[in-house]
């Protein structure tokens, strides 16, 4: 008997990468389109390495393909939004002592505070910030505003300087 070989598609398993992403949105907010694409990502990965010979089902093997990739992309921007905010606390005496950087709690709060002082920046300046807590790189920014790298990471340190002065005289931190 003779079996036919059927083709991958990945347009056929769309609807599982979204019902991974869904149920990973749920458990971690982040940006939605994020995590659709992180799936997305994951499911392309998972047609080019699926091996039907090995005898499992496509979905079988896609599910947990997928669910890693949502899980790194997850953690990439995280520890992104967590070095960002880093960033902030440089250079400001005790600093680490008020907010644990590492533990991601106070993070968030401190990531809520710098966003509610970010509306005062220059627009370019919002904009940069804003794409790298959603864990942006500065090539991806530099290819949306239409200037280089190097311009991107000029605009952040100088939005950086601004908001680490603004939350240090608010009392945020420091």
């Amino acid at each position: 008997m003779e079996t036919m070989e059927r083709e991958i598609r990945p347009e056929d398993h769309i609807g599982l990468a979204c019902m991974i992403a869904s149920k990973f949105t749920t458990l971690h907010p982040i940006e939605d389109s994020d995590q659709f694409g992180d799936a997305m990502i994951g499911l392309m990965k998972a047609v080019a390495k699926f091996r039907p010979e090995l005898g499992f089902q496509f979905s079988t093997f896609a599910y947990h393909v997928i669910k890693r990739e949502v899980i790194a992309g997850w953690k990439r921007r995280r520890n992104d939004a967590t070095r960002i905010a880093s960033a902030f606390l440089e250079d400001i005496p005790d600093s680490r002592q008020s907010f644990d950087v590492a533990s991601g709690v106070d993070t968030q709060d401190l990531i809520a505070t710098m966003l509610a002082n970010v509306s005062i920046l220059h627009p370019q300046q919002r904009a940069v910030i804003e794409a790298r807590l959603k864990g942006k790189k500065l090539r991806e920014i530099a290819e949306i505003l239409g200037v280089s790298k190097q311009r991107v990471q000029q605009i952040e340190d100088r939005a950086t300087r601004m908001l680490r002065c603004m939350m240090a005289q608010s009392g945020a931190i420091g």
